[in-house]
């Protein structure tokens, strides 16, 4: 049935993805001939249609859900319709959406989605927005907070819109793109809009969130490589990125000409160098140094992809791949579907994978022996690196790998949550096993959290022994006592139980029981001496090895089952870990105790009773919990009030009236770690303007104890009211960044991991 147009309205003229892996779907001008119920991402390009003339208008949707209906005559006249589903509208200028009103409120009423998706600028968007806009203020200062602020609210802009909305000169618009850029802040792309070229800008918020782990970056550097190497990553921080013969030669300047701290033009190096802890003479010593660095992973070569959207490189791989296949039909292109995008994954994976080389942005050693190189990296052991046969190549542009850190980071909770639950030394061995993964896993940051690119990777027991510090106590950590019938128990040295309240037991068919001796003297006692004896110092690593595997059988066989024995892999067998699973099992621990520290635990008995049961109603929910309906209602509305648990109204009628229908509650893990992450944000901006407060009030004393002068003199400089103060500052911005930082730990759980 065709309706005429109105005069004044608004339609959909163009449309992209957002930073989804999802394509945007072509708009449809009027209503669906058949019911929809598709997920897409976009942002959409309205155009107001007006006598006077047109007014276009970018629209960013992500995460309104929208259950779209045949409803054919419930459609208005002139109303622009798209096939969306999963989306919400973010971050609005509520001029510019009040003649949108309309159109939004029929969508409500009409095609029948829920209201509480429906919200104009997200609390959880303006918490985020808030936090990225302080961490960026304090570190490159206001006019560059001004500009990420734009972007952040209004997503991607042109340069011309973004000189609008901050109202500074272009130029200076300009000149804080490029140190944005630079730092990686701000992401650009380039593409072709109707025969000219458009550049538009849009803002990495998940890196300007990096900025709060810089401190921990350099202090982790500097416990596995030593202060120089730390002085060599905090440069690369706080440059963003820089071509190597760059770095090595300003750095060699640098190390001349340093006076209290500061460069000649005013630019800070680190704290080595400033104290003159730095022992790095050379240029050698820096390139060894970013040689290292390089080979681990912690410094990256910066590629083209990493300074454009995700989205926009897919896209392009996705318009490559499809004009590569000659003669497809638009009815043949939805038949091939499938095919394109398994081609589109394989290559970005592709573009993530480059970094599997562990010489990846390295070249070989002019005076390099072939034959020589060859025969050192077979007999190599695993704990050797062969830095000597390569150089740097002074052209490339190297970038600090974030994703590598956070892994780091993540393994570092694992190994205190094993501690917390076997013991200290088994927490160690485990450590141990999560380094030699991480030497060869790629860690990839996506918009889902942290992924470690391709397989899962194989330890074996000697390669943990041969690197494993011989200081740890394995053998008192565990004690072995003889059973009735000759099996074997362990004790763990912390008392630690497993999930039935007992101490764990080994079964008779436990697939450990296997000839330890046998696969280790037929290796050991021809390595050491040639002739089947074993000398002491293999008895001695054979006995390592033995108490090695007793603590990994241990890690093995916890209910959580933090490793995987490999059978057959390699010899003495090989150990995974299956770090996804067990950081889910984190973010459900911390859950818990989250919901158990702010409801109560009758509140966490009805949170882990809908996880495992699925939608309940409250009678069920009272039936199961073995409580009173009254008893249960407080607590279910304080949980569905602050996003942890969610109702489904289902009504028996028609009419939909209150008292006949049904609600049933239901728990959504997305949607509950993020109300919790809306919270996270909030208390960090909270944190650090309370910082800034209290510093501002403490500004003389500070800025005087700061002095050169009065450095390492304070006792003598300065007066006993002001050694007072000085020191409740320093107690006060100790507990803060205290608390800052274990807010920290539970986003990376949350969020990245």
């Amino acid at each position: 049935m065709s309706r005429k147009r109105s005069a004044s309205k608004w339609d959909v003229v163009s449309g992209r993805t957002s930073q989804q892996n999802i394509r945007f779907s072509s708009a449809l001008i009027g209503p669906p001939q058949h019911a929809r119920k598709k997920f897409w991402r976009a942002v959409l390009r309205v155009r107001k249609t007006h006598p006077n003339g047109n007014f276009d208008l970018d629209l960013d949707l992500d995460n309104i859900t929208v259950d779209i209906i045949d409803a054919t005559p419930l459609y208005p006249p002139g109303l622009a319709f798209t096939r969306l589903h999963g989306c919400h509208i973010l971050n609005w200028d509520v001029q510019l959406l009040q003649p949108l009103l309309p159109l939004l409120l029929v969508l409500r009423k009409h095609l029948r989605f829920e209201s509480r998706y429906l919200y104009i600028s997200s609390t959880m968007q303006q918490n985020a927005v808030e936090l990225c806009t302080i961490l960026v203020r304090d570190t490159y200062g206001e006019l560059s907070s001004r500009v990420v602020a734009v972007l952040l609210e209004y997503g991607r802009s042109a340069l011309h819109t973004i000189v609008r909305r901050v109202k500074i000169p272009e130029k200076v618009v300009k000149q804080t793109l490029v140190v944005l850029i630079q730092q990686h802040l701000v992401l650009h792309y380039t593409h072709d809009d109707g025969g000219r070229d458009a550049t538009y800008y849009e803002c990495n918020w998940l890196q300007i969130y990096e900025l709060l782990h810089s401190g921990r970056i350099v202090r982790t550097i500097e416990e596995r490589f030593g202060t120089d190497a730390a002085s060599v990553i905090s440069n690369f921080l706080l440059l963003g990125h820089a071509r190597v013969s760059d770095f090595i030669s300003a750095y060699g300047t640098s190390t001349k000409t340093k006076t209290n701290g500061t460069l000649p033009n005013g630019t800070p190096i680190s704290a080595s160098e400033a104290t003159g802890t730095s022992q790095i003479t050379s240029a050698a010593q820096i390139s060894k140094h970013i040689v290292s660095l390089m080979q681990e992973k912690f410094l990256i070569p910066v590629q083209l992809h990493h300074m454009h959207p995700t989205i926009d490189t897919e896209n392009a791989i996705r318009q490559k791949v499809t004009s590569e296949q000659a003669g497809i039909t638009a009815a043949m292109q939805a038949k091939m579907k499938k095919a394109i995008d398994e081609k589109v994954a394989e290559k970005m994976e592709a573009l993530s994978t480059d970094l599997d080389n562990k010489n990846f942005g390295l070249k070989r050693k002019s005076d390099y022996q072939e034959g020589r190189a060859r025969k050192r990296a077979k007999f190599s052991s695993v704990n050797e690196t062969d830095g000597e046969e390569w150089e740097i190549d002074g052209t490339v542009v190297l970038r600090v790998n974030h994703s590598k850190f956070l892994a780091i980071f993540r393994n570092e909770e694992l190994v205190r949550w094993v501690e917390s639950r076997i013991g200290k030394a088994t927490s160690q061995v485990y450590a141990e096993l999560l380094k030699h993964i991480e030497k060869k896993a790629i860690s990839h940051r996506t918009e889902k959290g942290l992924t470690d690119v391709g397989k899962k990777y194989v330890v074996s027991t000697l390669d943990i022994g041969t690197t494993l510090s011989k200081a740890i106590d394995l053998v008192n950590s565990i004690a072995f006592g003889s059973s009735a019938n000759g099996g074997s128990k362990r004790h763990m040295a912390n008392g630690s139980h497993n999930q039935f309240g007992e101490v764990g037991e080994e079964s008779e068919g436990d697939s450990d029981d296997y000839d330890l001796d046998a696969d280790l003297d037929a290796d050991l006692d021809v390595s050491m001496n040639g002739n089947h004896d074993l000398s002491s110092a293999a008895q001695e690593k054979k006995e390592q090895l033995q108490n090695i595997r007793k603590h990994l059988s241990l890690l093995a066989e916890d209910p959580n089952q933090f490793v995987t024995k490999q059978e057959g892999s390699m010899q003495y067998g090989g150990w995974t870990v299956d770090t996804e699973r067990l950081c889910r099992l984190l973010c459900t621990r911390e859950l818990e105790q989250i919901v158990e520290e702010r409801f109560g635990g009758v509140a966490t008995r009805l949170v882990r009773i809908i996880k495992d049961r699925g939608k309940m109603d409250e009678k069920g929910l009272a039936d199961t919990a073995l409580l009173r309906q009254k008893d249960i209602r407080s607590h279910l509305g304080a949980l569905h009030e602050r996003g942890f648990i969610h109702i489904q109204e289902v009504p028996k009628t028609a009419e939909r009236l209150p008292a006949r229908t049904f609600y049933f509650f239901y728990f959504d893990e997305g949607m509950s770690k993020m109300a919790i992450l809306n919270d996270f944000y909030k208390a960090m901006s909270r944190i650090i303007q309370r910082i800034d407060y209290e510093r501002g009030l403490n500004s003389m004393i500070l800025s005087k104890s700061e002095r050169t002068d009065v450095k390492g003199h304070e006792e003598e400089l300065l007066t006993k009211k002001e050694l007072t103060d000085l020191a409740k500052w320093k107690r006060t911005e100790e507990k803060l960044l205290g608390q800052l930082m274990r807010i920290d730990r539970q986003v990376m759980m949350f969020r990245d991991w």
